[in-house]
This record gives structure tokens, C-alpha cells and sequence, in this order.
């Protein structure tokens, strides 16, 4: 859930004049990017999983790389030894690295921690009741990609700002432009900007999704939010959500049309 969170911080920059827009390039942000399409590489490319990063999303691996970013002590040093091998903007290709490089071009340009740019920019204009944890390296860096602790009710909220588009109690923190786009296919049926979608079940369903089975669900038609806090998921089929999603929206709606 925590590369959704990433995603909205990067909107937020770009209405803050940070960034021009979701096209910047990275390479400038990123000193050291390497591989053979590293200038081509843009915002938009690390939100949507197509940026031809030389990434393995393999968690039962002990020694991929997704390993060494979960259980390592710095996270910057690894990604430094990273290249975007594919032309970006091609082929959906899931991956945690992808949003370690966008968050570490929010760090770069802002020069601030993702934990302080989310107090400031979500967690307090959304009026969290309780603190929430990032996970750091042994450096202090976030692992942007995942790991991001809190509670139900407030995890609700950023459902609750998704659906009323982007505004909150008559604030507008993100631009209903942007929910619109994030909520919308790219590469994928099935994935936008950080967030996964579903309209398997007669309406429009998007989501955000952690590695257990973590969720917050957003149903827009019938003004419907449902968070669970994750032990484990059940698999899923060609990349998609799995099926234990499913039954928590299958259940939610029944709920809902009073049935």
C-alpha cells in the first residue's frame, strides 16, 4: 500500500510546483542512473510498474533483489547498482525497485524523508488519529515500496480521500484529475498509477494492496471503503488481484445492496 502513498506524495509535488508534471525526467534527480535507456526514464514510468528496471520481483528468492532491498542495510547503494535495461513505457512489469526510484526523487529534489513529506502533506490534512511507522534501512532511508504501519480507521481515510476525489472535509489535497488518471488502466487492465483495479464485479473498484493481503478497497458507486489488515493472500492468476480480494468485494457489495 505504501507505492499508492508514494503516488499521491508525487502529485502533491507536482501541485506544489516541485515537479512540472508526472513527464520529468528522472535522470537529473537521480545522479549515478545507469543502463541503456536511463534518459528516457520518466515520473510517470515508476508509477504505473513499466520503467524497464533490472528487477526481479521474486520473494521467495533468498538471494534476489528483492531480498536484498527488504533485509539490507541501504537501499540507495543497492539501487544504485541497478539499470533500466528496457525502454520504459513498453511492458507492465511489476516491481518495488520502481517505486524505491520514485521515492528516492522525492528525498533527492525535496530533501526531506518520505515519513516527513507524508506527516505534512496526507497524515495531518487528513487528521490521522494515531502515528504511523516506515520502515527504514540501517541508514534512515524508507523503503518506499512497502512497510508503511498503521491502523484501520485511519488506513480508511486515504480510501475515503480516493473516493470523494481527492478532497477531504472540503480540502482539495489531490487533484481529481489525477485520481481520475491513477484509477485508470495504463500498461494493464488491472493496474494504474500504484493502484490495482478491478471491474469484474459490475462496477468500478480500485485499490491498494499490500504483499499479506493488506487492503483498502474503494468502491466509488456505492461510496464504499473497506480496509483489511492482512495476514496472508491467496494466489493470484497473470499478475492480477488475487482471489482472496475477491470475496472481501463480493461481500462487501452484498453488504452494501442489502442483500
Amino acid at each position: 500500500m505504501a507505492k499508492s502513498i508514494v503516488t499521491m506524495l508525487t502529485q502533491i509535488a507536482i501541485q506544489k510546483g516541485i515537479f512540472k508534471d508526472w513527464h520529468d525526467k528522472v535522470a537529473p534527480m537521480l545522479p549515478g542512473l545507469k543502463g541503456p535507456h536511463a534518459q528516457e526514464l520518466e515520473l510517470w514510468h515508476l508509477s504505473t510498474m513499466c520503467s524497464g528496471l533490472d528487477w526481479d520481483e521474486a520473494y521467495k528468492d533468498p538471494f534476489s533483489v528483492t531480498a536484498k532491498a527488504y533485509y539490507g542495510g541501504d537501499i540507495r547503494s543497492l539501487m544504485q547498482t541497478l539499470a533500466i535495461k528496457d525502454e520504459p513505457g513498453k511492458v507492465h512489469n511489476y516491481q518495488s525497485g520502481s517505486t524505491q526510484l520514485l521515492g528516492q526523487c522525492l528525498i533527492n529534489v525535496t530533501g526531506r524523508s518520505l515519513a516527513d513529506l507524508a506527516t505534512d502533506w496526507l497524515w495531518k490534512p487528513l487528521q490521522a488519529q494515531h502515528n504511523a511507522k516506515w520502515h527504514m534501512d540501517h541508514k534512515g532511508v524508507e523503503l518506499a515500496y512497502c512497510c508503511f504501519n498503521s491502523n484501520a480507521r485511519d488506513f480508511a481515510r486515504f480510501g475515503k480521500l480516493m473516493l470523494h476525489q481527492g478532497n477531504w472535509e472540503g480540502r482539495q489535497i489531490l487533484d481529481s484529475s489525477f485520481v481520475k488518471m491513477a484509477t485508470s488502466p495504463v500498461q494493464v487492465p488491472f493496474y494504474g498509477y500504484s493502484f490495482w483495479l478491478d471491474d469484474s464485479h459490475g462496477t468500478h473498484v480500485f485499490a491498494q494492496r499490500g504483499i499479506l493481503g493488506q487492503y483498502i478497497i474503494t468502491i466509488p458507486e456505492y461510496h464504499t471503503v473497506i480496509v483489511r489488515l492482512g495476514r496472508q493472500r491467496l494466489p493470484s492468476q497473470d499478475g492480477a488481484l488475487s482471489e482472496d480480494f475477491n470475496v472481501i468485494v463480493e461481500q462487501g457489495l452484498a453488504m452494501v445492496k442489502g442483500r
